[in-house]
């Protein structure tokens, strides 16, 4: 019988006292449990994963601003997993040629990696001589950007042959440069998008497979100040949602195989509706038949249910589960078989596991500890 492992990347503000690294876990489908097998590689802040199931490498990046003694910025990572232990050996890494990186995505054929690196708030300030001869005060941000690395055949990362530098400032005092975070590939065009939370855009790129480029092919603004975050995509429709850090709403988009994208509607996610709630959303999911969308909102410690409708790929707000974290969650799972999910906490050393039912009811059945869970990833190996 194939085996299931979890993966749990783990991660940390520079001002707590957690572990870092990844953890790996044996799945059991009959109860949803998670089994201790082994914490690994504790010198890469977690941020993200993404895997590539036929040659079983699990991809990652070190989410920070610069390696003591290695490089400026982060890294992303190259990880074999042993299909008989689940256990974790490094092929390779490299910088990501930006700071923070946040999220990875792989082409379909497996013949690319996408990263964005998220840039601290950083800025410097210089003098420069205008147009008529004067002198101006200057700020420079750090460097913002989605960068595309080539894959070898073994899965290794090969070169950066791309990079896409994000420009443009939001509303709040937080938005001054752009802050790519989260990349996600379409299950149904190579088509990718990232959410920036600095100038409050959404992009599409595809990339050039001949040259080795990214191409932008749309860019949509979201509400003024609402800082996009994270996205998922309908499994067959052509429909993705993403989440925002500081406006408590989903945005509901219509793709094409084109990459160009077209604003649907607005759904609130705090259920009350009272405008109270700033937003401070984390992760957000879809369970793979398109008939939930789960949405974690950090600062009221609630998972928000929608039931999407079949036809129209609208979702519908349903209810709200109360997680039992003090700090509300941060990232979202689901099982391979969909039967359950998983909250990893915002700064607790736990994953919460709630099993799903056919009506989108959530029932809290356990956790995982000792981890300080950012995301959590299924790889089942094939015998």
């Amino acid at each position: 019988m194939p085996k299931t492992y979890a993966y749990i990347g783990n991660w940390k503000q520079p001002n707590e006292d957690l572990a870092v690294g990844v953890t790996v876990a044996a799945y059991h489908e009959d109860t949803g449990s998670l089994e201790l097998l082994s914490h690994c590689f504790p010198e890469i802040n977690c941020g993200a994963t993404c895997v590539n199931k036929e040659k079983g490498i699990l991809y990652c990046v070190n989410e920070v601003n610069i390696v003591p003694g290695e490089t400026l910025g982060g890294q992303v990572f190259a990880l074999k997993m042993d299909s008989h232990t689940g256990m974790l050996t490094e092929i390779n890494h490299s910088p990501s040629f930006g700071g923070m990186p946040t999220y990875c995505a792989l082409s379909s054929d497996g013949s690319y990696l996408v990263v964005s690196n998220h840039a601290k708030r950083n800025s410097i300030m210089k003098t420069a001589l205008d147009e008529n001869g004067k002198y101006q005060i200057v700020l420079e941000y750090d460097e913002a950007s989605v960068v595309l690395f080539r894959l070898n055949e073994d899965g290794s990362i090969g070169e950066a042959c791309d990079v896409v530098r994000h420009e443009g400032r939001g509303l709040l005092p937080n938005q001054q440069s752009p802050h790519p975070h989260s990349v996600m590939k379409s299950p149904l065009y190579d088509i990718f998008i990232v959410c920036d939370k600095g100038n409050d855009s959404v992009y599409s790129y595809k990339i050039d497979q001949e040259n080795g480029k990214l191409v932008q092919c749309d860019c949509i603004k979201g509400i003024a100040g609402s800082s996009p975050r994270y996205s998922t995509f309908h499994p067959t429709l052509p429909y993705f949602y993403y989440n925002n850090e500081t406006k408590p709403v989903v945005g509901v988009v219509c793709y094409d195989e084109e990459g160009r994208l077209t604003p649907v509607r607005y759904n609130k996610c705090t259920g009350d509706c009272t405008g109270k709630v700033r937003g401070m959303q984390s992760d957000i999911r879809i369970d793979a038949q398109g008939r939930y969308l789960y949405d974690l909102v950090r600062e009221t410690g609630k998972i928000v249910v929608y039931e999407i409708d079949e036809i129209s790929g609208i979702p519908e707000y349903v209810r709200n589960i109360v997680c039992a974290c003090k700090n509300g969650g941060r990232g979202l799972a689901l099982s391979p078989d969909g039967r359950y999910l998983y909250m990893a906490a915002c700064s607790e050393p736990v994953a919460q596991i709630f099993e799903t039912d056919e009506e989108g009811h959530l029932n809290a059945v356990g956790s995982f500890e000792d981890v300080a869970p950012a995301n959590v990833i299924f790889y089942t190996a094939e015998e």
